[in-house]
């Protein structure tokens, strides 16, 4: 069992002290997919875990003080079920420091040969120059520059 960092609550109300989005792919290859478009290949974050058993394949990357997580799971039970993004206007909206930042993730994200930009479906995001990278099963990455 992986052993998380001990963080402060968010706040008394919610004394939670992690958040992680878990979402499923729909076979292996998607998870192998998914991990080289979110992991440090492409969107850059880093790797924190890995799992498998006998039902069940993952991966868990995060941002670096592992408050916030993204997990991808491929349920060997289930191959091929339908794991499409619900709409999209679905969306992860990452903040960064620069625009520069903003162009060398976009680029990055397009390196792996997994990602596209598209136009977001929120026209607030094309208007105010964030720039919005389909994944590689129709979920969608926003990179906006935190003024």
């Amino acid at each position: 069992m992986t052993v998380w960092p001990r963080l402060p609550a968010f706040s008394p109300s919610l004394p939670a002290v992690r958040y992680r989005t878990a979402r499923p792919t729909a076979t292996a290859a998607s998870l192998e997919a998914c991990q080289k478009f979110y992991g440090p290949e492409g969107l850059g974050l880093p790797l924190i875990s890995t799992f498998s058993d006998d039902t069940f394949d993952g991966v868990i990357l995060g941002m670096p003080d592992h408050g916030h997580q993204l997990e991808f799971t491929f349920d060997k039970r289930h191959v091929g079920m339908n794991c499409d993004a619900p709409t999209k206007d679905n969306l992860l909206v990452f903040y960064l420091e620069t625009k520069d930042a903003v162009k060398a993730v976009a680029d990055r994200l397009l390196a792996t040969g997994l990602g596209r930009i598209v136009e977001a479906e929120n026209v607030w995001w094309n208007q105010n120059e964030g720039v919005t990278v389909e994944g590689p099963e129709g979920w969608r990455v926003c990179l906006f520059y935190d003024q």
